[in-house]
């Protein structure tokens, strides 16, 4: 029985997090029932999930736990089996280096309790701690240190937002240079609602192609159903569009967000109690430069 126990605290675990409420409303009715008053279920799509998660109650354990990383070697293990901890709690132990991104779309938390990460990479190709994002994913308390040199786009903290993510109190001071773009000390790809709260760039983003644009601190690009709140964050860095002999010219480069695209959800983005102490420079010919945003395409920001 106390088997069983166990078994039965942690696949309801699995679907507060999985399936909607009456699913697991329905489950609970049968865990408790005994054979004689087993609810009826007079809906067949209903009978089928109810049959699967029974199955699944049975089956061991399929899912694995939080984590917490303690070292590069622990971050390498968590990124090799992305798919089973993409809706985990990853708290992190201690300062570790890291040379791979998560690849996988992740729905979780990770908390960094205040630990750092460094980045030392040369031509990572695509790069960001996480490739992509999804609904409910939270990052927060973590500073991100170091340098990347790269080919490609490259951000500091997520690349894709594609579902609405909370980004608290990190704080970036890693270093981008790339002879691509688009550059971000936080996000390359705004796709979603994006909240960031209490964070900070320091560091320097630098492409250097007479073809770049949307280069900034925090978004390079606000689009599809993109929206932002940006809230107590300071850009103190410095962004570069420029040629190694300061003489490209380049497009959209800012402290905070590089464009907001006409498709975005403008009326949704806002800024409160943020400042800007750093610097942005462009070559010879550069257009829409900004300290907040550099291509609005919008007056309701």
């Amino acid at each position: 029985m106390a088997k069983f126990a166990e078994k039965r605290f942690f696949i309801t675990k699995v679907v507060v997090l999985k399936i909607k409420d009456v699913y697991l409303h329905q489950l609970i009715m049968i865990l408790n029932c005994t054979k004689n008053n087993i609810p009826k279920l007079n809906n067949n799509i209903m009978k089928k999930n109810l049959l699967s998660l029974t199955a699944l109650l049975f089956s061991g354990f399929m899912w694995a736990d939080d984590i917490t990383v303690n070292s590069a070697e622990d971050w390498q293990t968590v990124c090799s089996n992305a798919d089973a901890y993409a809706s985990s709690i990853i708290t992190l132990g201690a300062d570790i280096s890291v040379t791979t991104p998560f690849p996988a779309t992740f729905t979780g938390t990770m908390d960094g309790q205040g630990h750092t990460i460094s980045y030392d990479l040369t031509n990572p190709g695509k790069f960001g701690l996480f490739l992509q994002t999804d609904e409910g994913a939270f990052i927060k308390d973590l500073k991100i240190e170091g340098s990347i040199v790269a080919t490609t786009g490259v951000a500091g903290v997520v690349y894709t937002v594609s579902g609405a993510t909370t980004i608290q109190k990190v704080k970036v001071s890693a270093d981008i240079s790339s002879s691509s773009y688009p550059l971000s000390g936080f996000v390359v790809e705004g796709k979603s609602k994006l909240t960031i709260t209490g964070c900070e760039y320091s560091g320097t983003l630098w492409c250097y192609t007479s073809k770049s644009a949307d280069c900034a601190g925090f978004i390079s690009r606000v689009t599809d159903n993109g929206a932002f709140t940006i809230s107590n964050c300071t850009f103190s860095g410095l962004v570069r569009e420029e040629n190694k002999d300061n003489s490209a010219g380049a497009w959209r480069a800012s402290g905070f967000i590089g464009t907001v695209e006409s498709i975005a959800e403008a009326d949704n983005c806002y800024f409160t109690n943020c400042s800007f102490t750093g610097k942005v420079r462009q070559g010879n010919g550069s257009v829409r430069l900004g300290g907040y945003v550099a291509s609005a395409n919008s007056d309701t920001i």
